[in-house]
């Protein structure tokens, strides 16, 4: 976020910079450049959701503004929904891969959960990144029926759909 302090005449010196009564500290938490001053995205990131006053203080004296902090991550899971077949002839009787795709940087999976169930990594699923593999030797131990998986994020949770058939001929 850039904030432009400009003069009427001639040229203005920044000072100290504030986020409320906190002062922010040159580098780590903002830079200045041509009498723009630039909030850090770390800096940010790591505010919560609110509104905040930034005070920069210059020679021609200070100047304010309000600043909303908003999370406007989205979070989708690709495929939402997909088929797995118990049938060992069929073509749906494969592990599932999903993604979990983002509008923004620093997305980690911190679980995966079947309802109340927490999964477990390389007996239930594998991961690499952000794209999750349910394993078939899983699956296969499912109920036929829909199945709600939830991806657990540092920014928020994201549902796929598995509905599980079992296509199998009887004899």
């Amino acid at each position: 976020m850039v904030l432009t302090v400009a003069a009427n005449l001639g040229s203005v010196t920044i000072g100290d910079v504030y986020n409320g009564d906190t002062e922010l500290t040159k580098s780590t938490h903002y830079t200045v450049s041509e009498g723009n001053v630039t909030l850090k995205a770390t800096y940010l990131d790591d505010l919560e959701e609110d509104d905040y006053t930034i005070t920069i203080e210059t020679d021609q004296g200070d100047v304010s503004a309000v600043i909303t902090v908003a999370d406007t991550t989205t979070l989708t899971a690709d495929p939402a929904t997909v088929t797995f077949d118990k049938n060992t002839s069929g073509e749906d009787y494969v592990d599932v891969e999903i993604e979990v795709k983002h509008n923004t940087t620093g997305v980690t999976l911190s679980s995966v959960n079947n309802g109340d169930v927490e999964l477990t990594s390389t007996t239930h699923y594998t991961v690499e990144g952000l794209v999750v593999t349910i394993l078939k030797t899983y699956l296969e131990t499912l109920e036929d029926g829909n199945v709600t998986i939830t991806f657990k994020t540092n920014k928020g949770d994201v549902n796929a759909v598995i509905t599980v058939v079992d296509t199998t001929e009887e004899i």
